[in-house]
């Protein structure tokens, strides 16, 4: 509210009337000085930006959009008309003066003046434009409202707007206010309903919700800008969610597969608002100005900076879909992070007119970048502390088309547990920071890798005692199918120095993922494909020790006979004899191995053609005691979805406990 107070001015009804129709709560007293020149005594308050007292500056140039000035050039667009027209400007301040305090207007000008500089090379002119105009002048100026005078003549003189329509605009301004708040909080909506999925996944509070309202909506561009708010809200989701080390990850249990659907569709969405919001506010900029206003308003940096963000943004989906990521990773991985950075980049320049307000939202996802990229090296040194000499040997057995590489884990801080895995870099080469996950199949003693002494995955290395366990290397053995990419190029490594194993510096990121509780079922079920088989090698140790399961079944999928006799010989020679483990292997492709001629071999059970799930998982339910039941998936998607479905239907129906778990990783 606006209040000031005179009592030195003339009591001229003219003026009188002026003052009465442009204030209310007006207080006046007549005291005369002598009886032909009476003195007003008033003190009187503007209602008009009571509201808010900060919002007078816009209402007066609001008030002005709909009219045209002679002085601006004939067909011109209202900002055109603001940094050019002298009688708009003159207008403009006066109206300031009546309504508005000093560091309001005086914020206003500064914002429109740096408009004016950079569309039109302009200067918007000073208060002091207004000095010579005396009270009488003032009110004598022509007074309009939303309808009255009609818009389509041009106006050689000042106007002002009536105290009614005025008053309208402060009031739209404050339903803006009262929209753009609640844009913020749609903006938190994802936040706040991920965290309403965490809170619900582990058990904790009941979530309170608030109705939302409007007050007042007028204009398209409302539903733009909150579009870009709840795009722009999205960010730290999507980078908090497509992090490897993600601490809703550590909350939930979820998987990494889990999180990276999440950030996928979140990004997906925000794509989405973003496109609406910059094709919305196209629209708004052709409608009020056609092309010329187009081109002009283009020049400005919030403006081409935040098409630049949208353009960029619909790349970084469109370049991450599966094909591309399954079929050109390393182009994917580069695009993925260069076009991240611009994105970022980008939208801090394109928010920059708000002063800071939203540059949070830019700084967060920056944060969790870091964050995870510091985890990343404590992990790398909790590994191996000088992880740059961490030495791997890579062999690459072609009749079974299948690579194994063994990394030294003596120098590791921590025991190595069944079922996690660890991200593996290759340092000697020039994608260096190219990493991929990789599930630890085997751990052995150096130069003992197909001896009965073997151990598969220990749950602890210290326990040995005396002067040769000192010196004894424990080494960790992956399991790797050759594609392409990543794969392929350490086939070419193995490949190296053959027949002698080849070695290559590698980096060990992990571990990462979690041990399945098994040893605490009756019954322990794995189905697995290909590469897949190092899950149930991970859990052997752990399950064949102590008091395990009473039934280890592995149930294994290939299309080489010589994989499975690989396997068989090496990593499953020392637990085939043992009786609660039995292995049935199912060859879908040709017999490439020749006769099976070995006693290992022979302790497996050889099928042809795809394996039944439903029947096997009958036939362990079946079988024995009743008890409790894991099975365990780790292979393609068809043999992942007929397990869980199989599982599924026999939760309801069989009365042992039975549980599903599965193995996977998804990129």
């Amino acid at each position: 509210m606006l209040l000031f107070e005179t009592s030195i001015i003339p009591a001229k009804p003219v003026l009188a009337n002026f003052v009465q129709e442009n204030y209310v709560n007006l207080q006046m007293t007549i005291s005369p000085r002598d009886d032909n020149d009476p003195q007003l005594t008033f003190t009187a308050a503007s209602n008009a930006s009571s509201a808010n007292p900060k919002l007078c500056g816009k209402a007066c140039r609001q008030t002005f959009r709909t009219l045209k000035f002679a002085d601006a050039p004939e067909g011109a667009f209202f900002a055109r008309q603001e940094c050019t027209s002298r009688l708009y400007q003159t207008s403009l301040h006066l109206c300031w003066d009546i309504h508005c305090l000093e560091d309001v207007w005086v914020a206003e000008s500064r914002a429109m003046n740096q408009t004016c500089q950079n569309m039109y090379d302009a200067y918007l002119a000073q208060n002091d434009i207004i000095d010579g105009i005396t009270d009488d002048e003032r009110a004598q100026i022509v007074k309009f409202n939303a309808t009255d005078p009609g818009r389509t003549h041009r106006y050689d003189e000042l106007m002002l707007p009536t105290p009614t329509y005025f008053n309208i605009w402060i009031r739209t301004l404050a339903a803006h206010d009262y929209v753009w708040d609640y844009h913020y909080y749609y903006g938190w909506a994802m936040g706040i309903f991920w965290a309403i999925v965490i809170a619900l996944h582990l058990g904790n509070a009941a979530c309170k919700t608030l109705e939302a309202g409007y007050a007042l909506s007028t204009d398209t561009k409302y539903s733009k800008a909150m579009d870009s708010i709840i795009s722009f809200a999205n960010f730290p989701l999507i980078w908090l969610f497509g992090m490897r080390n993600n601490i809703v990850i550590w909350l939930t249990g979820w998987d990494f597969k889990t999180y990276n659907n999440f950030h996928r569709w979140v990004a997906r969405i925000a794509t989405v608002q973003a496109v609406a919001h910059s094709i919305g506010y196209i629209i708004i900029i052709f409608q009020r100005g056609g092309w010329e206003y187009f081109w002009r308003i283009s020049n400005l940096t919030f403006w081409w900076t935040g098409e630049l963000a949208t353009i960029f943004i619909c790349l970084l989906v469109g370049l991450s879909f599966f094909y591309v990521r399954r079929m050109q990773y390393e182009f994917f991985l580069i695009s993925h992070i260069v076009l991240s950075v611009l994105v970022l980049v980008t939208m801090l320049s394109h928010v920059s007119i708000f002063r800071g307000a939203y540059d949070a939202l830019i700084w967060i996802p920056v944060l969790i970048w870091l964050l995870d990229r510091a985890i990343r090296t404590a992990r790398m040194l909790a590994f191996n502390p000088k992880f740059w000499k961490t030495t791997a040997q890579m062999t690459y057995n072609e009749d079974s088309h299948m690579i194994r590489v063994t990394v030294p884990v003596t120098s590791s801080f921590y025991n190595i547990e069944p079922g996690t895995f660890y991200y593996l870099m290759v340092l000697n080469k020039w994608n260096f920071w190219e990493s991929h996950p990789f599930t630890v199949a085997w751990i052995s003693k150096s130069g003992q890798h197909t001896t009965p002494e073997q151990i598969p995955l220990l749950g602890h290395l210290t326990d040995e005692v005396g002067p040769e366990a000192e010196k004894t290397q424990w080494e960790m053995t992956f399991l790797i199918r050759p594609y392409d990419s990543f794969t392929s190029r350490l086939k070419g490594y193995a490949e190296q120095d053959q027949p002698k194993p080849a070695k290559v510096q590698v980096a060990i990121d992990g571990p990462y993922g979690k041990t399945l509780p098994l040893e605490r079922f009756d019954k322990v079920l794995f189905i697995v494909g290909g590469s897949g088989i190092a899950v149930p090698l991970s859990y052997m140790h752990k399950l064949t020790s102590g008091t395990g399961p009473r039934l280890i079944e592995i149930h294994w999928a290939v299309r080489q006979t010589a994989l499975a006799v690989d396997v068989l010989n090496q990593e499953l020679s020392c637990v085939l004899g043992k009786d609660q483990v039995k292995v049935c292997i199912y060859v879908t492709g040709a017999n490439d191995a020749g006769p099976l001629d070995t006693t290992t071999c022979h302790l497996a059970e050889w099928k042809d053609g795809r394996l039944n799930v439903e029947g096997i998982i009958d036939n362990v339910l079946d079988m024995g005691d009743q008890g409790s039941l894991a099975v365990v998936t780790s292979g393609p998607a068809r043999m992942a979805d007929e397990s869980r479905s199989a599982v599924a239907d026999r939760t309801m129906h069989s009365l042992p406990r039975i549980e599903y778990f599965e193995e996977s990783f998804q990129w």
